[in-house]
C-alpha cells in the first residue's frame, strides 16, 4: 500500500512537471499572423526568446529589442518588410564600475598608525551578447537595417582608499607612520559578441545582403580599465624630528580582457 501511494505521488509530481514545462515554453513563444512595428515604434521580447510569424513589418528607425537574458533569440517569419534604419537590438549589457576601496583610519591618540585604505573592487564583466535566429521566406528592404550583437561593455574597476595618517608624536614616542592605499581593483571584461545565423528560403543570394543592406554589429565588448591605486597617508610629525613615516601608494590594478567577436552563419552552417 505504502509503495503504491509512493508511485502514485511520482507520477502525479511529473505530470505537474510536464504541464509546469509546457505553460513555461508557450509563455517564451508567441505565435501571432502580423507584427507590425510602425515608424520609431519599440517592441521588445521581454521573458520570450522566440517570435513566430506570418509577416513582420519593421517602420523605418523602429527597434526590436531581443531578449538579451537568454543565450539564444528566434525570429520565424514567411516575410519580413525591413525598413530605413530599423534595428534588432541583442546587444549584452554593460558592467558596473567597481566601488572605490574604504579610506583608512586617522586614530586621533598620539603615536599611532595610520591603518591601510581597502582595495578598491573589481568592475562588473560586461554580459555577452545574445545569439540570433533570423529565418524567414522572403523579405523586402526599403532601406539599410542595422543588427546589433555586440557584448557588454567591462566596467573600470574601483580605486583604491586612501590610506589614514599617522597622528602626532611627543617627547615621549615617534610620529605614527602613514597607512599605505589600498590597491586599485581589476576592470572587468568584455562580453563576447553574438552570432547571427540567417536563412532565406527564397532568397537567390542571402550572403549579398551582409553589409549592405544588412549591417551586423557583433563585436566584443570593450575592457574596463585598471583602477589606480590609493594615495599614502602621512606620518605624524613629532618634536625633535621624531616623525613617523608616509605610507605607500597602492597598487594599480589590471586592465580588463575584450570580449570575443561573433559570427554571421549563412544556410546550414549555424551550430
Amino acid at each position: 500500500m505504502v509503495k503504491a501511494l509512493f508511485r502514485d505521488m511520482v507520477r502525479g509530481a511529473l505530470v505537474i512537471f510536464f504541464l509546469v514545462s509546457i505553460v513555461f515554453q508557450g509563455y517564451a513563444q508567441l505565435r501571432l499572423s502580423k507584427l507590425v512595428l510602425n515608424k520609431k515604434e519599440i517592441f521588445s521580447f521581454d521573458t520570450l526568446h522566440e517570435i513566430s510569424v506570418d509577416s513582420l513589418i519593421l517602420g523605418d528607425s523602429s527597434i526590436l529589442y531581443l531578449n538579451k537574458l537568454e543565450p539564444k533569440n528566434f525570429i520565424r517569419a514567411k516575410f519580413i518588410s525591413f525598413g530605413e534604419g530599423c534595428i534588432i537590438n541583442g546587444q549584452g549589457i554593460a558592467g558596473r564600475k567597481g566601488k572605490v576601496g574604504a579610506q583608512g583610519n586617522s586614530p586621533v591618540g598620539p603615536c599611532q598608525s595610520g591603518t591601510r585604505g581597502g582595495n578598491g573592487y573589481k568592475g562588473v564583466i560586461g554580459t555577452n551578447a545574445t545569439h540570433l535566429y533570423l529565418y524567414f521566406d522572403r523579405c523586402e528592404f526599403k532601406g539599410t537595417m542595422f543588427i546589433n550583437l555586440e557584448g557588454g561593455n567591462g566596467a573600470d574597476g574601483g580605486n583604491g582608499g586612501t590610506g589614514g595618517n599617522g597622528s602626532s608624536g611627543t617627547i615621549h614616542c615617534f610620529g605614527g607612520n602613514g597607512g599605505s592605499g589600498g590597491d586599485g581593483g581589476n576592470g572587468g571584461n568584455g562580453g563576447d559578441g553574438g552570432s547571427l545565423t540567417i536563412i532565406c528560403e527564397h532568397c537567390p543570394n542571402v550572403r549579398a545582403f551582409i553589409g549592405n543592406e544588412i549591417r551586423v554589429k557583433n563585436q566584443g565588448g570593450y575592457y574596463g580599465r585598471e583602477g589606480k591605486g590609493g594615495y599614502f597617508g602621512y606620518a605624524g610629525l613629532g618634536p625633535s624630528n621624531k616623525n613617523g613615516r608616509d605610507g605607500v601608494v597602492g597598487k594599480d590594478g589590471s586592465i580588463g580582457v575584450i570580449g570575443r567577436t561573433g559570427t554571421v552563419y549563412f544556410g546550414e552552417e549555424h551550430p
